[in-house]
């Protein structure tokens, strides 16, 4: 029954170019996972009964998008790592004294005092003030 619903959608439109892909509305103007399986089920319903889709073809496409997935997966969970190990390389700077170099140029000397998140990214306080770990120049023994 469902065979012949899908003849009689297909037969209902005068030609398959008339049928419109759903529009895409992620943020990158990328096509998302709904996205790709509205139009995987209307190529699907307007497909040719006469010459329809190799399964070949068909499971190559979700292998793909599978493959894509999974390689968006990893991206994001390494960029977890990456922000987790920059919090942890700032917190290693706790208790010590470093030199840095501000906006302007001079060179501050104090101890971090402690690490803290701004907008993803961790910032080390010295002398009351937050700075990018990138600005360290020095990191001065501790004087026992």
């Amino acid at each position: 029954m469902s065979q012949v619903n899908a003849v009689n959608n297909v037969a209902s439109n005068s030609s398959a170019s008339e049928v419109q892909a759903p529009s895409v509305k992620s943020k990158k103007n990328e096509l998302g996972k709904e996205e790709f399986l509205t139009l995987l089920i209307k190529q699907l319903q307007n497909q040719d009964p006469l010459s329809p889709t190799d399964n070949t073809e068909f499971i190559a496409q979700l292998a793909q998008f599978s493959s894509l997935e999974q390689m968006n997966n990893l991206n994001s969970s390494f960029e977890k790592l990456m922000s987790f190990q920059m919090v942890n390389q700032a917190a290693s700077f706790i208790d010590k004294t470093v030199v840095i170099q501000d906006e302007a140029g001079n060179k501050i000397t104090g101890t971090v005092e402690k690490v803290v998140m701004q907008e993803g990214s961790p910032k080390i306080v010295v002398n009351g003030t937050e700075y990018d770990p990138e600005q360290i120049q020095e990191i001065l023994k501790k004087e026992e």
